[in-house]
């Protein structure tokens, strides 16, 4: 069995979208195959992108510490999960889409042996899902698709949309989760990609600090009710700012 590289996992409430505010645990993967640069700034889980020695010697000015990515055979992470006694289970990133075959029998351990758990994929929309998913009503997917304001780094920016894979995704169990930045310039991206996908749109303020968020929030909020979309704040960055595992 393949091994899975892990950077955290931590019980806390979901942040954004479909299931704000549900207590969840966080499995949080190593690997990433887009480059955001927000506003000049790497994403906001540059550890999960980087390995810690690339990030001490490329970003010396981002304060969130570096991780050590543990490979995690499929049992152990089973045990580490059921350990929180929670039963929301949010696969994030990085992108967790890259370790399907892994993360399915992970899946698949956990409802073999207890029942009541729901799981939830953070994913950037361009990796198709394993056909698995479409029988998995108790999967859903937050489809993060990154707009051009995401500023890739060089060679990564014709990655970012794939019609494949955006076709991939279940229609009652998926959903986009844009993060604005342009309001203006971003509802017109986001609306080719619909012409690819129509899926239930939520939009969120782009924002590393409480104060970005808070402060973008009311044109986002603005966006939301012009166009029929769902607001999503980021209370994670609401409550606990920039601390990590959280």
């Amino acid at each position: 069995m393949k091994k899975i590289p892990i950077v955290e996992v931590f019980a806390t409430i979901q942040g954004e979208g479909y299931n704000l505010g549900v207590p969840s645990v966080f499995v949080r993967v190593g690997g990433c195959d887009l480059r955001c640069r927000f506003k000049g700034i790497s994403c906001d889980t540059p550890y999960a992108v980087h390995t810690p020695s690339y990030l001490e010697k490329n970003h010396p000015e981002l304060k969130y510490g570096y991780n050590t990515w543990h490979l995690t055979e499929v049992a152990k992470l089973v045990h580490i999960i059921k350990a929180e006694k929670l039963k929301n289970i949010v696969f994030s990133g990085g992108h967790p889409l890259l370790y399907q075959e892994e993360l399915i029998t992970v899946i698949d351990q956990l409802t073999q042996s207890d029942s009541g758990y729901t799981f939830e994929f953070e994913t950037q929309g361009t990796i198709p899902i394993d056909p698995f998913f479409r029988f998995a009503p108790d999967v859903i997917f937050n489809v993060s698709v990154k707009l051009k304001s995401s500023n890739q780094e060089e060679g990564y920016n014709e990655k970012r949309i794939s019609t494949v894979a955006l076709l991939s995704f279940p229609k009652d169990t998926s959903y986009y989760k844009f993060v604005i930045s342009d309001p203006e310039q971003d509802l017109k991206e986001i609306k080719e990609i619909l012409e690819i996908r129509r899926l239930p749109v939520y939009v969120m303020p782009e924002g590393l600090t409480r104060e970005d968020v808070l402060k973008a929030s009311p044109a986002v909020v603005k966006l939301a009710i012009e166009n029929n979309f769902r607001f999503s704040p980021r209370e994670h960055i609401n409550i606990w700012d920039t601390l990590k595992g959280k």
